[in-house]
């Protein structure tokens, strides 16, 4: 936090209190879920990527790329924190494009590593690569409703309207990529923690809505989404 671009002390006790009594990481953390490890590891990441992007450190590359294969066995939802560690690599226009190439090229290698591993050992104890997995039976429009609800309960906003918290949702999403292309056109602050959580939230929050429409699991709910919270 002392890394933000607005170096206030009350939004950074703002930031802190809205983090510690956020219903939704009490919740995993108290039941100790798998986004309670997953959470920790992409903030480790957040700051070993950001450090690369400062200083162009090798190191600081490689124990990003580290971090994000140990997440990816955490939570299958890691693959966006290797998407948006990619996305950043190859725009740190810090460096030449040959030598971004190079450390993307690096950070792929190593980052899915773990997830590869734990894949193919699936396949060969039960035939698939994460379990049978059923399709949908909520539509799209459900499932933006279903976050919609979730960030009203965080914020909170009106919950019981329909159209409301659809709109909430389009609202942050709508937000959050007007950041992110401000920000990568203009390549303005790319290495910034303020760009990076910006990219992560939106990544992460199309990710679970398009996944929840394609594959059928739980409904969402604040579990699925509270590694986005801190973001």
């Amino acid at each position: 936090m002392e890394q933000f671009e607005y170096k206030s002390k009350w939004y950074k006790a703002a930031i802190l209190s809205c983090i510690v009594l956020s219903p939704g990481l009490l919740e995993d953390y108290s039941m100790m879920w798998s986004e309670t490890l997953f959470i920790l590891f992409l903030l480790l990441f957040m700051m070993t990527i950001h450090r690369y992007l400062q200083y162009n450190s090798r190191k600081a590359l490689i124990a990003a790329a580290i971090i994000t294969s140990v997440a990816c066995i955490t939570r299958y939802a890691g693959i966006i924190i290797i998407g948006t560690g990619g996305i950043f690599i190859l725009l740190n226009n810090k460096l030449s494009f040959r030598k971004r190439f190079i450390d993307a090229l690096v950070f792929a290698a190593i980052s899915p590593l773990l997830l590869i591993i734990n894949l193919y050992r699936n396949y060969q104890f039960s035939g698939t690569l994460t379990g049978h997995r059923e399709q949908s039976i909520t539509p799209l429009i459900t499932n933006m409703h279903d976050a919609g609800i979730i960030f009203s309960n965080w914020l909170p906003f009106m919950q019981e309207n329909y159209t409301a918290t659809i709109a909430v949702v389009i609202a942050i999403i709508a937000g959050l990529i007007f950041i992110c292309l401000q920000r990568f056109l203009r390549r303005e602050r790319i290495g910034d923690y303020e760009t990076m959580a910006a990219a992560f939230a939106l990544f992460y929050i199309v990710f679970m809505i398009i996944i929840a429409t394609l594959s059928r699991f739980e409904t969402l709910n604040s579990r699925f989404l509270t590694p986005v919270f801190i973001p």
